[in-house]
C-alpha cells in the first residue's frame, strides 16, 4: 500500500525546508558579511596604518636630506678649515724659517762684533803696553840725556 502525501503538505514540507535553508543561507550570509566588514574594517586600519607610517617614512627621509645636507655644508666648511689650517701653517713655518734666519744673522753678527770688541781689546791692552814701554824708552833716553848734558 502506497503512501499518498497530499501535494499541499508537500508542499508545505517543501517551503519549510525552503525557508529553513533560506534562514541557514542568510544567516551564513550575514556571517559572511560581517566577516567582510570585519576585514574591511582591519583593511582600512591597515591602509590607515600604511599611510601614516609611509607619512612617517617620508617625513624621516625629508629629515635625513635636511640633515645630509647639513652634514655636507659642514664638511665642506671643515675642508675650508683645513685648507685655511695648512696655509696658516706654511705662513708660520715661513715666518720661523725667516724668524731663525734673522736670529742667526744677529748672532753671528753679534758673535763677529764680539769677536772685533775682543781683538780692539787686545790690540788696545797691546798698544797700552806698546805706550807704556815707548813712553818709559823716551823718559829714559831723557834722563840719559840730561845726564851726559850735565
Amino acid at each position: 500500500l502506497s503512501h499518498v502525501v497530499p501535494e499541499e503538505i508537500t508542499a508545505t514540507a517543501n517551503d519549510a525546508e525552503k525557508e529553513s535553508e533560506l534562514l541557514r543561507l542568510s544567516a551564513k550570509l550575514e556571517e559572511a558579511n560581517n566577516v567582510i566588514n570585519e576585514k574591511s574594517e582591519e583593511l582600512e586600519a591597515i591602509k590607515s596604518r600604511s599611510k601614516s607610517e609611509h607619512e612617517q617614512t617620508e617625513l624621516l627621509r625629508s629629515q635625513l636630506n635636511g640633515v645630509e645636507a647639513q652634514i655636507d655644508e659642514k664638511n665642506d666648511i671643515i675642508a675650508e678649515l683645513e685648507e685655511e689650517l695648512e696655509a696658516e701653517k706654511v705662513k708660520k713655518a715661513e715666518m720661523d724659517t725667516q724668524l731663525m734666519t734673522t736670529a742667526t744673522a744677529r748672532l753671528e753678527e753679534r758673535v763677529a762684533k764680539d769677536a772685533a770688541n775682543a781683538k780692539l781689546w787686545e790690540m788696545t791692552k797691546k798698544f797700552e803696553a806698546a805706550k807704556l814701554s815707548w813712553t818709559t824708552w823716551w823718559r829714559e833716553q831723557k834722563e840719559r840725556l840730561s845726564n851726559l848734558n850735565n
